[in-house]
């Protein structure tokens, strides 16, 4: 069937953001008359979000306990399918989408479950989809069209998914909060739609990381574990690529930080699941 605008449903996850603030509301949700989407505000209760300037499409969802992107999709597609849409659509508040985004959405035929765009960061680096049966998560800049989940994952943000697909998959699992969320998610759809599509459409992710600091690089790093130590593995390669990742990227925020807090984090971790 040919796809509609009224069959998509965006959701925007946010964090101490303005609606008007992130990127992918001004260059997406804003230019095109979506008949409605959620915000999902996962900001604590000390940030002031301003309702008042909603627009009258918008549905307006507040976590204070921050839950995650896993909590928030599968928030927004119960209330999507209740409602007769047919599409997901995951935005986050950092990501540009080109004035032609929309056209690559639209071409979908019904037969797709899961498509996905192309990510890019700010120095032309290739962000996703990513190679997800390596042990470097490698961005790839794959050409449009069909590709296997178990081979490669795309990231959240501009992935396209059909509601009914998503439950019957499972949706997201809300114990993998934020990290890993995604690579958990294609998991749980190739066991039962194994193919995603790669649109002809390159959006931009900003992703620079320049916090030097070390309590709120701390904080960050108790959500990254928080999730990782949720995610599913199926046989001991994957129990070793989770590993790998993990020490990785701890061994990453030692060097610089020159801090041992992230190891001890860790190995404190490693001793609450063993007993």
């Amino acid at each position: 069937f040919p796809m509609k605008l009224c069959d998509l449903f965006p959701v925007i996850v946010l964090f101490r953001c303005q609606l008007q603030d992130a990127e992918s509301y001004t260059s997406f949700l804003a230019r095109l008359p979506f008949k409605s989407f959620m915000i999902y505000d996962n900001s604590p209760a000390d940030y002031d979000f301003d309702e008042g300037q909603l627009p009258v499409n918008a549905v307006y969802r507040r976590n204070t306990d921050n839950g995650g992107v896993s909590v928030a999709y599968n928030c927004a597609a119960t209330y999507a399918l209740e409602r007769g849409f047919k599409y997901l659509v995951l935005l986050d508040q950092d990501t540009h989408f080109p004035s032609n985004a929309i056209d690559n959405y639209l071409a979908l035929d019904g037969e797709v479950t899961l498509a996905a765009p192309r990510l890019v960061m700010r120095n032309g680096q290739p962000f996703s989809p990513v190679t997800a049966n390596t042990f470097n998560l490698k961005g790839r800049a794959l050409a449009p069209g069909d590709y296997l989940l178990e081979c490669f994952s795309p990231v959240n943000c501009g992935m396209c998914i059909a509601l009914d697909a998503f439950f019957e998959a499972g949706g997201y699992n809300p114990r993998v909060a934020l990290d890993y969320a995604d690579f958990e998610f294609s998991r749980r759809m190739s066991a039962v739609y194994p193919k995603f599509r790669v649109l002809d459409l390159e959006l931009l992710q900003d992703f620079s990381n320049d916090e030097q600091r070390l309590e709120p690089l701390a904080a960050r790093f108790r959500l990254y574990l928080s999730s990782a130590v949720e995610v599913t593995t199926y046989n001991w390669k994957d129990r070793l690529r989770l590993a790998y990742q993990i020490g990785k990227h701890t061994l990453a925020l030692t060097v610089r930080t020159r801090s041992l807090c992230f190891l001890n984090m860790l190995c404190m971790q490693l001793i609450r699941g063993r007993a």
